[in-house]
């Protein structure tokens, strides 16, 4: 019996957010046509997740090892990596530190410092003492002081009822007001590791002149940390970058899911005929 040649499939990775984990790409998953063609790992972050342990501490360094190490682990060289917000940041960092491994980039709502809307800005102050307060409870945590119970998590229940109430305008400003509420992110999230989330978000970028990759940046035109023109302005200094907007606020996962999922695959699917074109 002769058997089938192995044909090698591309890998698309899809980095979550902030207090988030892997289950805000469960609804992308189960519905892109990429399942067919591409290797998709949704990993959580580490110090995210069920399974994360109040001594699996996670920074960009960290996640950054940890998806070269994935990769190594699935069989790939290379990936397509999407990112939203937090996982925007990890993307950029991980292009920049490892440029032959990353094919493109497509950035959803990525928060950067210099783009802060004014009214944030006094996180990107408070970010030091942030760092400071994560430290200490880390080591309160070491003496074996901490919770004992994270409540998991499940982001696809979530986005399915959020989207229901949004069908009412009335219901918009609970939608922002929970899915910005620091104490709901922190029922499902060591204290730490969500001070750490905050401060990493605002990290300053990697020097845009090490993302050599193709860049697709879908900014919301309503987001709520930064400001859509400054993000624009500033990733506009890419040699290789494009734009897209998208009518929500800064969660186009939960807000708009099928647009989201056809910007990507149609993403990925323009960088494969390209790469085609030039081999």
């Amino acid at each position: 019996m002769i058997s089938e040649p192995v044909i090698a499939r591309d890998a698309v990775v899809l980095l979550h957010g902030l207090a988030s984990n892997h289950t805000r790409w469960s609804e992308f998953v189960e519905q892109t046509s990429l399942a067919a063609t591409h290797t998709l790992l949704t990993p959580d972050l580490r110090g995210h997740g069920s399974g994360a342990t109040v001594s699996d501490h996670g920074d960009i360094d960290r996640w950054v090892t940890d998806l070269a190490a994935s990769l190594d682990g699935a069989g790939h060289e290379r990936a397509a990596v999407v990112g939203h917000s937090l996982g925007a940041q990890v993307a950029m960092h991980f292009a920049a530190k490892h440029p032959d491994r990353t094919s493109s980039l497509f950035l959803i709502d990525p928060v950067l410092r210099t783009a802060l809307l004014p009214e944030n800005q006094w996180i990107l102050t408070a970010s030091p003492a942030f760092s400071a307060v994560a430290a200490s409870i880390r080591l309160v945590n070491r003496m074996g002081i901490y919770r004992r119970h994270i409540a998991p998590l499940d982001l696809r229940e979530l986005d399915r009822a959020a989207r229901i109430a949004l069908q009412s305008t009335e219901n918009t400003e609970a939608f922002i007001k929970q899915y910005s509420s620091t104490r709901a992110d922190l029922k499902h999230i060591h204290s730490a590791q969500y001070l750490q989330d905050v401060v990493e978000l605002l990290r300053p970028p990697p020097d845009f002149l090490r993302l050599r990759c193709p860049v697709r940046v879908l900014l919301s035109t309503g987001a709520t940390f930064a400001s859509e023109s400054a993000t624009r302005r500033d990733f506009s200094t890419l040699a290789n970058v494009s734009f897209a907007t998208i009518d929500c606020h800064h969660w186009p996962v939960t807000e708009r899911p099928e647009e989201v999922r056809l910007a990507i695959e149609n993403w990925v699917a323009s960088r494969a005929e390209n790469s085609t074109a030039i081999g």
